[in-house]
């Protein structure tokens, strides 16, 4: 059971900020983490209750499981999973689906994680990581291209000009798979928009290796500080940094964190 954990500084801090008390976190480091703890360690340290999801992120979900589903199943056996959940909007778009493109021998789903001690890339079993040695991740798609490594991340909604190289999650999956091998490859990494027509809208870049042992020591860099802040906090009580901003939306304890929470009321 995760321990109860006081953060508030003074009486007056604690009567503006949320009743519901902050959690310490046992945590697996995850690729959207590694920035926030640069900017704010305390967001690695402790956890929150989950924000309730909305119908957009069901949405997604449902889509996600769908595109897994036609890899593992095949189309017909999706089709039939998402009309069970009764979405009209997800069986319309899944059945419109254009899944040419599709890499039908891929795995779908596949977790990864890099120990940070050995500097090592792993494949495992869902949520088995150890936090102390890995930072895990979870990819959409895995497949090989040109005999290299290539992830693809699903993305719902309106696409956008976005860079897979100034994605966090696509640079720490694909360094991943990199630390795999012990020639330590380039990779291939691609952002996959699915459009409301139901077409596949790839955005595909060559990560160099150059560019994969950068981010690696990024990642250890972020892992080793997160362990040593929550080591810290447990076993000398020093309290982590807080440091609010833009980043405290969709943090997992903007809800709790009694300067997220001060940010908003000022």
């Amino acid at each position: 059971m995760e321990e109860e954990i006081d953060i508030y500084e003074n009486q007056a801090d604690q009567e503006k900020a949320p009743k519901s008390g902050m959690r310490f976190s046992n945590f697996v480091l995850a690729p959207h983490d590694i920035g926030r703890v640069e900017i704010c360690p305390a967001s690695v340290v402790f956890t929150g209750p989950k924000a309730p999801m909305h119908p957009g992120q069901w949405h997604g979900i449902f889509i996600h499981r769908f595109m897994q589903y036609v890899v593992e199943r095949g189309r017909d056996a999706a089709l039939a999973y998402i009309k069970s959940k009764k979405q009209k909007y997800v069986l319309e778009l899944c059945t419109r689906m254009d899944l040419s493109t599709v890499p039908m021998d891929g795995i779908p789903e596949m977790t990864m994680t890099i120990n940070t001690d050995t500097m090592r890339g792993e494949t495992i079993e869902r949520d088995v990581a150890e936090p102390k040695t890995h930072v895990a991740m979870r990819a959409d798609i895995v497949f090989r291209t040109d005999n290299l490594w290539h992830v693809g991340d699903y993305k719902t909604g309106k696409p956008t000009e976005a860079d897979v190289l100034q994605s966090v999650q696509m640079l720490t999956s694909a360094t991943a798979l990199h630390l795999m091998e012990d020639d330590h490859p380039d990779v291939y990494a691609s952002l996959i928009w699915i459009e409301k027509t139901g077409n596949l809208l790839w955005h595909t870049k060559l990560i160099p290796s150059a560019v994969l042992r950068k981010h690696a020591k990024r990642v250890r860099r972020a892992h080793l500080l997160a362990l040593e802040i929550r080591d810290e906090y447990k076993q000398e009580g020093c309290e982590p940094e807080y440091h609010p901003g833009e980043h405290c939306m969709g943090c997992r304890m903007e809800k709790t964190c009694h300067v997220s929470a001060l940010r908003k009321v000022a």
